[in-house]
């Protein structure tokens, strides 16, 4: 479950919802149930038939897919989709809006931070941040390129994807174009 905080898009034509969920989403509701759904004759140690067809709808939902500890929601992690720092369905979209956010704010920080007669020492703090939102966003994109998806799905699932699916080709190529607009600041 992802509890992101509300950001202000730089793209203001993005859906509300997408700024700010105000709702509990399907993965959450999914999950409640394979929580709470009362088993009759549970036993320990041995996943409930219930609990099993419950679990088996992730596979065939993209809404549904999640990620573990091993799949590394950090940068240095291969699954391009399990992040910690990004919104929405498209974390690539999203690196794109924080990287255009971050370029127009560059502009307008001098008359912002520094007032007249002020050391420039006052920008830094604003240009660090501003900084660090785009190589975030450059160092998550850097997944994509030659990264792969590992399912969670079971042999014999059905409609699992295959256990590991590479990134489309123009999603690495997106996310490479994202990468190289960091380096050219």
């Amino acid at each position: 479950m992802d509890y992101a905080p509300p950001y202000l898009p730089a793209n203001r034509s993005l859906r509300h919802d997408y700024v700010y969920s105000h709702r509990v989403g399907e993965y959450d509701r999914w999950a409640i149930e394979y929580g709470y759904t009362p088993l009759p004759a549970e036993v320990p140690g041995q996943q409930h038939a219930e609990l099993k067809a419950i679990a088996a709808r992730g596979a065939a939902r993209k809404a549904l897919h999640f990620a573990t500890d091993e799949d590394s929601a950090t940068t240095s992690g291969v699954d391009p989709y399990s992040n910690l720092f990004d919104l929405g369905d498209d974390p690539l979209a999203y690196y794109w809006d924080r990287m255009a956010l971050a370029q127009a704010l560059l502009q307008q920080v001098l008359n912002h931070t520094v007032l007249s007669g002020e050391p420039w020492t006052r920008q830094l703090a604003a240009v660090s941040a501003l900084m660090r939102i785009a190589t975030r966003g450059g160092a998550y994109a850097a997944k994509y390129v030659g990264g792969y998806v590992f399912s969670k799905a079971h042999r014999g699932d059905p409609a699992a994807a295959e256990p590991v699916t590479p990134v489309d080709v123009a999603e690495q190529q997106r996310a490479l174009q994202l990468v190289l607009q960091v380096g050219q600041g």
